[in-house]
């Protein structure tokens, strides 16, 4: 897998190396779903590294790239990141957006933990509120 440098990477907390190998897979030619992913990777490490407004990018685009692919789970995943950094930079309502969008799609994919996740995100925003 061409990802599996930049996720292991990722998963190490090495958040820069991470960046430096996905930006090197930018460019390649690879299945739009790995293209998505690859999002998914830059999109957390920026995150990690408090570059939010990047990050909240890098989901977006990934978001983008997969729209097609009947990815609920994934399109969940990046949705949900969105919300928790909007959350956590104060912007709630965006945050909610989000966050509907990520618990419809860990619905239709069946993704109980992940739904369960989302809704405690949202019971403490909707108290923040």
């Amino acid at each position: 897998d061409p990802l599996s440098t930049a996720l292991e990477a990722l998963n190490n907390g090495e958040y820069e190396a991470a960046l430096i190998e996905a930006e090197r897979l930018q460019n390649q030619n690879l299945p739009v779903v790995s293209k998505g992913s690859l999002y998914f990777i830059l999109g957390a490490a920026n995150n990690e590294l408090g570059r939010f407004n990047l990050a909240i990018l890098n989901f977006l685009e990934g978001l983008a790239i997969i729209a097609n692919e009947n990815q609920p789970t994934l399109m969940g995943h990046f949705q949900d990141e969105i919300a928790r950094i909007l959350f956590k930079t104060n912007k709630l309502n965006a945050s909610q957006f989000f966050l509907q969008m990520a618990i419809s799609n860990f619905e239709n994919a069946g993704s109980v933990d992940m739904v369960a996740s989302c809704k405690k995100l949202q019971d403490e925003l909707l108290s923040s509120l």
